[in-house]
C-alpha cells in the first residue's frame, strides 16, 4: 500500500539559511490540516544528503556533483519514495482537501501530468521499493553530465527533472514486469489544472491540488521557453502572415 507519509523538501538555494517563504508555509499547513492521518516529513539539505550517504552511496558522486541545488532536490525524490514510500508534493502545491481517496488502487506509483508536456515530478506517490524508481535512478546517472546543446532549463529537466520521469515511465512500460507494479497517471483536471500560461486559475470544486508555479530555480531560458509555449499560436500566426506578406511583395 501507499505509506501514510507526506514528504516535502525545502532548503534555501542561496545558502543564506533563509526561512521558508510565508506562502509556502501556509500551503504546507493547509496540506497537513487536510491530511491529519498522514505522517509529515519536511526534508532539508542535510537530511537529503544523509539518505544518500547511508543507504545509496553508489549515487553519492552523482548527487554531490550536481551543479545546481534544484537538481539535488529533483534527484532525491525517487530515493525518498523508493526508500519510504508515501507521497511527495512540491512546496508550491495547494491541496484543498484530503488526498487519501486518490490511492484506491493501492500498490503502485502515482504520477501527475505536467501542465507543459509529459509527466511532472511535483506530485508523485509510491508504494515502498517499487521497481520503477530503479529505472529513474539509472537514467539520472546516465544523464548527469551536461550536453553541449543543453541550456540551464534543458539540463535540469533532462538530468534529474520531469523529463527523466517521463522517459523512465515509457521504459518501464516496455518491460514485461511492468504489470507487477503498476503506474497510475493522475488526471490534470484534478491535480494540476493550472497551466503556467494562466495568470489566474479557475479552481473547480472537484480539484484536489493545484500549483502556483513558483519555480524558484528558473532563469531567462525557462521564461523564453514558457513564452513560446504560451503564445505559440500567436507567434505561428504572425510568422504565416509575415511569410505571406513577403511572398506577395516578392511577386510584384
Amino acid at each position: 500500500m501507499i505509506s501514510k507519509i507526506i514528504h516535502q523538501i525545502y532548503w534555501d538555494f542561496s545558502g543564506n539559511n533563509r526561512e521558508m517563504p510565508e506562502k509556502w508555509l501556509k500551503y504546507s499547513n493547509i496540506l497537513r490540516k487536510n491530511n491529519k492521518e498522514y505522517e509529515y516529513i519536511l526534508w532539508d539539505e542535510n537530511s537529503c544528503l544523509e539518505l544518500i550517504k547511508k543507504n545509496y552511496s553508489w549515487f553519492l558522486d552523482t548527487y554531490i556533483n550536481y551543479k545546481y541545488p534544484i537538481q539535488k532536490v529533483d534527484a532525491i525524490r525517487p530515493f525518498i519514495l523508493y526508500h519510504y514510500g508515501g507521497i511527495y508534493i512540491d512546496m508550491d502545491f495547494v491541496c484543498l482537501k484530503s488526498i487519501n481517496k486518490i490511492f484506491k488502487q493501492g500498490n503502485g506509483v502515482y504520477i501527475g501530468k505536467s501542465s507543459h508536456f509529459g509527466l511532472t515530478n511535483a506530485f508523485m506517490a509510491s508504494s515502498k521499493k517499487h521497481p520503477f524508481w530503479k529505472i529513474v535512478m539509472k537514467e539520472m546517472i546516465k544523464n548527469k553530465n551536461r550536453k553541449i546543446y543543453q541550456t540551464h532549463h534543458m539540463y535540469i529537466m533532462q538530468s534529474a527533472g520531469p523529463y527523466i520521469i517521463t522517459k523512465s515511465y515509457y521504459k518501464y512500460l516496455a518491460q514485461p514486469s511492468h504489470l507487477e507494479g503498476k503506474i497510475y497517471i493522475l488526471p490534470t483536471k484534478l491535480f494540476n489544472p493550472c497551466s503556467v500560461c494562466n495568470k489566474t486559475c479557475n479552481i473547480k470544486k472537484d480539484v484536489y491540488c493545484y500549483t502556483e508555479h513558483d519555480a524558484s530555480w528558473i532563469k531567462l531560458d525557462t521564461k523564453i521557453f514558457n513564452f513560446f509555449y504560451c503564445y505559440f499560436n500567436v507567434i505561428l500566426l504572425l510568422f504565416v502572415m509575415g511569410a505571406v506578406l513577403i511572398s506577395s511583395k516578392a511577386k510584384k
